[in-house]
């Protein structure tokens, strides 16, 4: 393999693994983004049932 051959593929080699890894952190940041969301839904459902019990609650009091 001659030296153009060398730094032609190694310029492959390098723009594929980068490629990869912004491929990799895009999808990572996607998908942690999608697991913050759900805790505050289910945050804001236990805030909802806590405040339509304790209004039930003075309602039947």
């Amino acid at each position: 393999m001659s030296q153009i051959d060398l730094i032609i593929f190694t310029s492959i080699v390098l723009f594929i693994t980068f490629s990869l890894g912004w491929l990799a952190r895009v999808l990572i940041e996607k998908l942690s983004h999608k697991s913050t969301r759900t805790p505050t839904s289910d945050r804001l459902m236990a805030e909802s049932f806590h405040k339509a019990e304790t209004d039930h609650a003075l309602i039947v009091d």
